[in-house]
């Protein structure tokens, strides 16, 4: 819903393939559509992503979904990663298990559970006070 918010027209973004059977290759494929969201849209404004290493899972979600839009640009270093549904249960020792049961292949046919690189690569200084990614995006906002 979020992704929708920065299109004013639907498009494809890609397809995830679920495991429907116990053959190597018995995966269905669904088609994933982005709509525009009703309500506030960003469309036609500049929208910066700031990732990071932590990023992963539903970060990695909006930034593929909104990758095909020129106004979307992500800012930072790799993200992590982590696509797909997730199944998970718990063993007898209590330990959690969590099993990645689809693939998710965006429209420009690229996999990213290993992570997404940044459109625009900045890695944050800590010795310093500035926040050089956030500083990144707001100098490109401000173009």
């Amino acid at each position: 819903e979020l992704a929708g918010r920065f299109t004013a027209e639907a498009y494809d973004a890609g397809v995830e393939a679920f495991k429907t059977g116990p053959g190597a290759d018995d995966f269905s494929e669904s088609d994933i559509r982005l709509q525009p969201t009703g309500g506030t849209t960003y469309h036609d404004k500049k929208v910066a992503i700031l990732q990071a290493r932590l990023s992963y899972s539903a970060t990695t979600t909006l930034i593929y979904l909104s990758d095909p839009n020129p106004n979307v640009r992500t800012f930072g270093t790799l993200s992590g990663g982590g696509t797909g549904s997730v199944s998970s249960g718990y063993l007898s020792n209590g330990w959690v298990w969590n099993m990645s049961v689809s693939d998710y292949t965006d429209a420009k046919g690229r996999r990213f559970d290993d992570g997404i690189e940044a459109d625009t690569p900045v890695e944050d200084d800590l010795s310093t006070d500035e926040d050089e990614v956030i500083a990144a995006a707001i100098d490109w906002i401000e173009e």
